[in-house]
């Protein structure tokens, strides 16, 4: 993009913060404009940001975000919007916190998955116990597509993969042999390819087995510490969601997912 591009999308951007501003202080309209601006990623303005995640820690009421849509948008957008290390540890400690038994695959999976696809410093703030119960939550999401037509699946093997820059803290984090999840998560994932197996009836499942065998495949290996494809983390992203979506390259500086034993690229 040349100047005068992002110097209108700044406008554009201006306005649509004004529009959220007002719409989220219980003016009427749509939510088209906070769509607009938390498909902008960090380019979404901070006050916006910061009113998200007072709604979502309970702070403050915004009957405009009050519809089972409305909850994804929350989630989905604070997954992709927050800029800093401190909205990033707001997010950690509530709603993606320790108290995993309530998640759902499209709010807290995937505000889970979306920050740590695409955030340098959030993996710094993953703690051991934070992992253990972020995979539960991937475990049990993998547990119930069995039999299914994965309809739900998405976030569980997104989340999974955001897992592994766990490493970035931990060099054998997630490591088949040394880490006991790794092995958990090799067994979630070869019972869920042995059930893409079965009969196919459905256009739909085939679709998705399509997808996520080789998604899993690659998984597997980098649980075993021999991954080889470093945009997995965009591979996973769904191809339904709209273009030009700024997943990391894995291979860049701090974003990469290290091989067991090597140092974190800086």
């Amino acid at each position: 993009m040349d100047a005068d591009e992002i110097e209108r999308l700044d406008r554009v951007n201006r306005r649509a913060a004004e529009e959220s501003a007002r719409r989220l202080e219980g003016a009427p309209g749509t939510n088209d404009a906070l769509k607009v601006l938390t498909w902008q990623y960090r380019r979404c303005d901070e006050d916006v940001v910061d009113t998200l995640l007072d709604i979502v820690e309970g702070r403050r009421i915004a009957t405009c975000l009050r519809h089972a849509m409305s909850q994804v948008l929350l989630y989905y957008g604070l997954g992709r919007t927050v800029r800093t290390e401190e909205q990033e540890r707001r997010l950690f400690d509530h709603p993606l916190g320790e108290d995993v038994a309530d998640w759902r695959w499209r709010h807290e999976t995937a505000c889970a998955s979306f920050l740590l696809s695409r955030s340098e410093s959030a993996p710094e703030l993953l703690e051991s116990r934070s992992v253990a119960h972020k995979a539960e939550v991937i475990l049990d999401e993998f547990s119930k597509q069995l039999g299914g037509p994965y309809m739900k699946f998405n976030c569980a093997p997104f989340l999974m993969t955001g897992l592994l820059r766990h490493r970035e803290r931990k060099r054998y984090a997630l490591v088949i042999g040394e880490d006991l999840i790794a092995d958990r998560f090799r067994e979630a994932i070869h019972e869920t390819l042995a059930d893409f197996e079965r009969p196919r009836s459905h256009a739909r499942f085939e679709k998705k087995v399509g997808k996520y065998r080789p998604i899993l495949l690659e998984i597997d290996r980098w649980l075993d510490g021999k991954g080889e494809n470093p945009d997995i983390l965009e591979d996973i992203f769904d191809t339904d969601s709209p273009p030009m979506i700024p997943i990391l390259n894995l291979t860049r500086g701090r974003t990469r997912i290290d091989h067991p034993g090597h140092a974190t690229a800086r």
